[in-house]
């Protein structure tokens, strides 16, 4: 079955390109979908080699600054809740980056390496073919 709305698709990996995994959520709100993809091109990219994201980092509380301003700078991505402490922000932020990508036994986020955004207009339903 393929969702009315917008897909946002997260192909993530940990360590040095190891677990590769392909994650998706439907949004049907585009400003959010929109805030979500820049999410995960700006917050959950890899921390290594000056990258400045949080993907592979050791702990998620070195980074509360940079989930936190993020995090104030799009509402809609706590749905416009107001007065929002900066602990809840960081778990929004992180349940977003858990349904995206999962978790990781070693590392506080994995890395995104690819997001990607479909949309559909009405729900599809798709079926299994065999070939005899």
């Amino acid at each position: 079955m393929i969702k009315k709305g917008y897909t946002i698709e997260v192909t993530s990996w940990e360590n040095d390109g190891d677990n590769y995994k392909t994650k998706s959520i439907v949004e049907q709100s585009k400003e959010k979908a929109k805030a979500i993809k820049e999410m995960c091109d700006t917050i959950f990219k890899s921390q290594s080699n000056g990258a400045g994201g949080i993907g592979n980092c050791g702990s998620i509380d070195e980074h509360e600054e940079l989930i936190v301003d993020f995090m104030k700078d799009h509402p809609v991505l706590s749905d416009h809740i107001p007065n929002l402490t900066d602990e809840q922000l960081m778990d929004v932020c992180m349940e977003l980056n858990y349904d995206l990508m999962g978790g990781s036994e070693w590392y506080g986020s994995r890395v995104c390496e690819l997001c990607k955004v479909t949309f559909s207009e009405v729900d599809v339903e798709t079926k299994e073919v065999t070939f005899d």
